[in-house]
């Protein structure tokens, strides 16, 4: 609960900074902001590990964690990627990365799909 409040009180200040910065300096806003939000991530990693380590003992198949593992990262990673497109002004980019994200977790989700229509299939 601690690590919410420095998380927020982080992006708080960040936020002020990067105001400041853009006022004064606006061609370093988008550096700052993807450091702040490299700083960011950094803070919750330790989480992600912690995350992974739990699925892995739940009792479940190392393949369907690894790819709710990949779903998850795939999510992350491109929503960050979207969200610092859209704060450089690119939403046309933006927008393709999304669609990018979508197709990648589609992707992994495939077989899952294909096992779930054949287990449908022969309860009938």
């Amino acid at each position: 609960m601690d690590k919410i409040f420095s998380i927020v009180a982080f992006a708080l200040v960040a936020v002020c900074t990067l105001i400041l910065i853009k006022k004064y300096a606006p061609e370093f806003t988008v550096g700052a902001s993807i450091c702040i939000g490299c700083a960011l991530i950094f803070f919750i990693l330790e989480d992600v590990v912690d995350i992974r380590q739990k699925l892995n003992v739940l009792n479940v198949s190392a393949e369907w964690i690894s790819s709710v593992v990949k779903i998850t990262f795939i999510s992350f990673v491109g929503q960050w990627g979207v969200q610092l497109c859209r704060d450089a002004g690119e939403n046309s980019i933006a927008d393709k990365v999304e669609l990018a994200v979508k197709i990648l977790v589609l992707t992994v989700c495939l077989p899952y799909v294909d096992k779930l229509i054949t287990f449908a299939t022969e309860i009938q």
